[in-house]
């Protein structure tokens, strides 16, 4: 064996006997179990999304932020919380998605795990179109995690009086694995064991509505609420009797110009309050989700009721009087 044989021998043994280390602890040290995506379509082109999802550290080291990837880059970020504390987080736009970024108020230690809630509303994720009176929309999303995701949960629930496009064969992809309905909306649900980085998954759903119905909703915040109130209605009806049902029926019906019950409560609370109240103390006065009670804020501070500001890491809202 001449001397050149022999240096090759000797460098194959190396690498064999010690590997070169490879940078995947950042992918596989930190994952998400379980992870739950709710889609409320809305007829105006925007789409609210709802996720809740737990992170898990199976490291050696504490974590104190998250990377989270969302195929859009058109949206706004309505909800960031952690087991009731806000999170501080920015956006990052990438060429065709978005990396946001959450930091935690405390450290996740090895071992242990945190549960994350974030609403966003999304307006790019619909593609729509207008003929023969019904308006037809495709809506498209891509879940390409960052993170090991295992128990993935996916729904969608269509806006108020839609139902699947008879344009095309199969509206639907990839097939559900159940669906539901409370006579008003229509929901898809699809469920994944797993979905690992360098891996995706895409759901498109395809409806149609007719324009009669897209008319009477003019506000994009107001359709997103009416279809989660809807969905709600079920829910609400077995943990709080005929009070929520008659609450959740009326937000169905007032316009766009008028206030609910809910939202005056909000006025009230603040007027007793002086006329600013931290935002977290809204949520303890209802028996609606933190979601619901933003989103009710979102379309006070749209028409010029109340405005909020940041104050450190938690929001405080002001009441602007007529």
């Amino acid at each position: 064996m001449n001397r050149t044989h022999l240096i090759v021998l000797l460098f194959a043994l190396a690498i064999t006997t010690f590997p070169i280390p490879v940078n995947s602890q950042a992918s596989t040290s930190v994952f998400v179990d379980p992870i739950e995506f709710n889609i409320y379509l809305n007829a105006n082109g925007s789409s609210l999304i709802e996720v809740y999802f737990r992170i898990n550290n199976n490291g050696s080291e504490p974590i104190t932020e998250f990377v989270f990837r969302f195929d859009s880059l058109d949206f706004s970020i309505l909800t960031a919380e952690s087991e009731g504390e806000p999170l501080y987080h920015t956006i990052s736009p990438r060429s065709r998605y978005s990396e946001i970024n959450l930091e935690f108020q405390s450290e996740i230690n090895p071992n242990e795990n945190r549960w994350v809630h974030l609403e966003l509303l999304s307006f790019d994720l619909q593609s729509m179109l207008t003929e023969n009176n019904f308006l037809y929309s495709e809506f498209t999303l891509y879940i390409r995690p960052l993170n090991p995701y295992y128990n993935l949960t996916f729904t969608i629930f269509l806006p108020r009086e839609a139902v699947l496009s008879q344009r095309i064969l199969v509206p639907l992809f990839p097939y559900p694995d159940g669906n539901f309905t409370d006579g008003q909306s229509m929901a898809f649900v699809w469920n994944e064991s797993s979905l690992m980085p360098g891996q995706e998954q895409v759901y498109i759903t395809k409806y149609q509505l007719q324009l009669q119905y897209v008319a009477q909703s003019t506000s994009v915040l107001w359709t997103a609420v009416i279809a989660a109130a809807f969905f709600a209605v079920g829910v609400l009806i077995t943990r709080f009797g005929p009070i929520a049902l008659t609450r959740i029926r009326n937000i169905g019906k007032v316009r766009v110009v008028g206030l609910t019950h809910e939202e005056q409560q909000i006025l009230e609370i603040m007027r007793r309050r002086g006329g600013s109240c931290p935002q977290k103390d809204l949520y303890r006065e209802f028996n609606l989700s933190q979601s619901k009670v933003s989103m009710m804020i979102t379309a006070l501070e749209e028409r010029g009721l109340v405005r909020r500001l940041r104050d450190g890491r938690e929001n405080i809202i002001y009441l602007i009087e007529e």
